[in-house]
């Protein structure tokens, strides 16, 4: 990986400092539970799809749920994760603020 310090394109306020996006965050896809089998799907932990963004960016609750199994087998976001429509264009994104499980329609961002 190339120094940073070759990239940087000019002076920052003192207590800035340049950062690559990669070491602040990391990026996950959304990962949906199978429909084929009824017992992933349940009313115990939140599953966001991209109509639940609607609500706005801070959102608090999902349309579907999933049960423990088909939390544990699915792709685990922590709290206050960045969730993101994927498609051509972003279309909403939004600011969850509990553990989750998403469709694979999202881009998620965490810290």
């Amino acid at each position: 990986m190339k120094c940073i310090e070759d990239e940087i394109p000019f002076e920052l306020p003192d207590g800035w400092a340049w950062s690559r996006l990669g070491t602040l965050f990391s990026t996950v896809t959304g990962s949906t539970p199978s429909t084929k089998d009824t017992s992933l799907y349940g009313d115990e932990y939140p599953f966001y799809k991209p109509t639940d963004l609607d609500a706005g960016f801070e959102v608090q609750s999902s349309e579907d749920t999933v049960s423990k199994k088909g939390y544990v087998n699915g792709r685990v976001l922590p709290e206050y994760s960045v969730l993101v429509t994927k498609g051509e264009e972003i279309k909403s994104s939004c600011y969850q603020h509990y553990t989750c499980v998403t469709r694979t329609f999202f881009t998620i961002f965490f810290f």
